[in-house]
């Protein structure tokens, strides 16, 4: 910059890239009398406008920050409306104004960025990923690779060529990755066989973590949610034990610990797994509210899955039909769950689905071509109210309904009436 090579008194200093990117000039903050969902949060009961009217995101589209500066709580009321309010996370604004620029509302912006003094350095998510979540030892357990750094779609698929799509239907950020291996006795590493007394039998074990960071905690809980199975140990916001590999949900992290070499037991996994999580800040957080539609009763132990795109979908049966095109017009901009319900011991289970599109009327765009796929498969269709049936070959039964900006649809029911019952409880919630 011209402007620190002729300051005749110093005042102004020249930085290099990388510390200019961690430096922040200043801190956004929110206007709750201005800003369009905090206006509409504070109304809604009142309202008579649709909630879509209230709801905007330009601020939180524009941020550089990677990990994003400005994120969402959500508020639903009784009548199921929603408004998504945003807040600034301070702790990695930079001051760079772009939401301010951008903003909608007329006049002065409702997001303003006010300087600092003096002047501070942001956190890097990075550099905590390396020095804090994968240390050289957790316990008993000594770091021997990485930490491995994958950050961003093409880096992505360095790490896993050909299975790096499900994660990116994520708001994934970065994947890092180490090897520990078990300590033997007086604090060395059990790198190579002996006879020598001071190695216990059990040395040689090897797992490998995984640390997954997403863009928010519901996305870090949607590739939980995809993964999970078995048992629930109680640990971090969401866990799941499979023999001895286990599965961590923890805010906007995704922690996979899985076993490489010797006879790695559950018990090691789970002591892995709870260091990781220790080292971590604690941080109470909330399913995707999409989930509270879900009727509990009859519901599937950890049997929900939330997604934002297709190929998720493609990976669960719902139709003994190949559903080729993006029927359901699934994008960034939807959130969907698929959950799985047993009506009693010995009935078979099946499947319900719910997607909410950003306004009313895509969704009711996505429920037309839903319908138009179904009847060209000439399936035998029905009517209860405003559920269409259908009734496929093999006597199962595919029901759907559209409530507001919501698709609901069941799959896979050998009951006509368990399943139409299941979606007129969604509607009750919807209303």
């Amino acid at each position: 910059m011209l402007c620190t090579r002729v300051c005749p008194s110093g005042a102004i200093k020249r930085l290099p890239l990388e510390e200019k990117r961690e430096i922040a000039l200043g801190k956004a903050r929110i206007d709750h009398n201005r800003c369009i969902p905090w206006v509409g949060y504070a109304r809604l009961p009142e309202l008579e406008k649709e909630w879509q009217d209230f709801n905007c995101g330009v601020c939180e589209e524009v941020c550089p920050v990677p990990t994003k500066a400005i994120h969402f709580n959500t508020y639903v009321d009784v009548q199921g409306r929603e408004i998504r309010r945003p807040f600034v996370r301070e702790d990695v604004c930079v001051g760079c104004g772009f939401c301010e620029k951008v903003c909608p509302v007329l006049g002065t912006s409702a997001i303003v960025v006010e300087g600092i003094q003096p002047q501070t350095k942001v956190k890097r998510p990075k550099e905590i990923l390396n020095k804090n979540f994968l240390p050289e030892t957790l316990g008993d357990w000594k770091r021997i690779s990485g930490p491995n750094i994958y950050e961003g779609k093409d880096k992505l698929y360095e790490y896993i060529d050909g299975g790096a799509e499900p994660y990116l239907s994520y708001s994934f950020i970065r994947v890092s990755n180490a090897e520990y291996v078990k300590v033997g006795a007086n604090g060395r590493s059990p790198l190579q066989n002996t006879d020598n007394a001071e190695y216990p039998k059990e040395t040689g074990k090897k797992i490998l973590i995984d640390i997954w960071e997403f863009g928010s905690p519901e996305d870090a809980f949607g590739v939980f949610s995809k993964d999970r199975a078995c048992t629930d140990i109680k640990l971090g916001n969401g866990s799941a034990l499979f023999n001895n590999y286990l599965y961590l949900w923890n805010d906007i992290y995704f922690i996979r610990i899985e076993p490489r070499e010797g006879d790695v037991l559950a018990e090691d996994v789970i002591y892995a797994g709870k260091s990781i999580i220790n080292i971590m800040p604690y941080k109470k957080v909330s399913l995707p509210s999409i989930l509270s539609l879900l009727p509990q009763q009859h519901l599937a132990q950890n049997s929900p899955i939330f997604f934002h795109k297709k190929i998720i979908l493609d990976n669960i049966y719902i139709s003994d039909n190949y559903i080729e095109e993006n029927v359901f017009h699934l994008s960034e901009k939807t959130d969907a769950v698929i959950a799985e319900y047993r009506p009693n011991t010995s009935s078979e289970s099946f499947k319900l689905m719910l997607i909410r599109y950003p306004d009313n009327d895509t969704a009711r765009l996505v429920f037309d071509d839903v319908l138009k796929l179904w009847r060209s498969w000439g399936e035998i269709e029905s009517m209860s109210g405003a559920i269409h049936t259908f009734q496929g070959k093999a006597q199962r039964y595919t029901s759907c309904l559209m409530e507001r900006n919501i698709l609901g649809m069941t799959f896979l029911s050998i009951n006509k009436g368990d399943a139409e019952m299941l979606l007129q409880s969604i509607a009750h919630n919807i209303k």
